[in-house]
């Protein structure tokens, strides 16, 4: 028992909060699928960032992503998993930075295996982060995304991406940079998720289906 009033703590409405805490909720459940769902990416992406920015901005990077073993498949055949990533490439305004980062995210992939969502967390590092005129704070920044993605050919998938970076006011200055990029990737999927998916469908119902043969007294 809880001796004495429960105290309600105020819950953070950022993008990057709600993310995080999806993220969290899907790695604390139970996996199903662990060993037939594989997400593996690498990919490139390029982008320009929206008028919030003092000057103009672009980003471009090369990304690659590593699936965890959490994977939910939901009653309308969603498949929903976890995945670690990283980003590295440069951001242009009169001058250029290298910025990397790496982090974890979701991705949901559709019934028909043709869309998928993607959501991302990343701490953020920026060689520099004085741009005349806009000063980001300081070289330590964090990063929310959300991608949409679709499989014009087999594997290879072209989408969005937006990306938020702000440094969650750590710094005096917290200008923010939101970016709009086209991403074009190369996805490495597990062959035996079907196989193994369509094996299970084929014993349940086999089982379920089964009658035991009468036995004849001779």
């Amino acid at each position: 028992m809880i001796d004495g009033p429960i105290q309600k703590k105020p819950i953070m409405g950022t993008v990057g909060t709600r993310i995080a805490i999806s993220i969290a909720v899907v790695l604390s459940a139970t996996p199903a699928f662990a060993d037939t769902v594989t997400w593996h990416t690498i990919g490139i992406k390029a982008g320009i960032a929206d008028s919030r920015s003092d000057e103009f901005f672009s980003k471009s990077e090369v990304y690659a992503t590593y699936s965890l073993p959490w994977v939910i498949t939901s009653p309308s055949n969603w498949i929903c998993g976890a995945f670690i990533g990283v980003n590295a490439g440069a951001l242009t305004g009169e001058d250029t930075a290298f910025i990397g980062s790496f982090g974890i995210g979701l991705f949901n992939v559709s019934p028909n295996q043709k869309f998928v969502i993607t959501v991302g967390f990343y701490p953020t590092y920026m060689s520099r982060f004085k741009f005349k005129p806009d000063d980001f704070g300081g070289s330590i920044q964090l990063t929310s995304t959300i991608g949409f993605s679709y499989y014009f050919m087999h594997s290879m998938t072209i989408g969005y991406r937006f990306d938020h970076m702000s440094n969650a006011n750590i710094y005096d200055e917290n200008p923010g940079l939101n970016t709009h990029s086209l991403i074009l990737g190369y996805h490495f999927w597990n062959n035996s998720m079907k196989k193994k998916v369509t094996a299970l469908s084929t014993a349940i119902f086999i089982g379920a289906n089964f009658k035991e043969r009468p036995t004849v007294n001779a």
